[in-house]
């Protein structure tokens, strides 16, 4: 059964490589409000490009 461990620790280096990422990102801030603004800018603009007449 070589592709069932294969697929074994395939998942449980995932596992640990998941775990690893989360305690070393454990600690940021979140970016907050911050990422609102850049989602409704980035709304905007492309609302803007979209809905705009064509040009000439």
């Amino acid at each position: 059964m070589p592709r069932s461990n294969l697929i074994i620790r395939h998942y449980q280096s995932y596992i640990k490589e998941t775990l690893e990422e989360n305690e070393r990102t454990k600690n940021n801030k979140p970016m907050g409000l911050f990422a609102y603004f850049l989602f409704f800018c980035y709304i905007v603009f492309w609302g803007y490009v979209f809905w705009m007449p064509p040009l000439g």
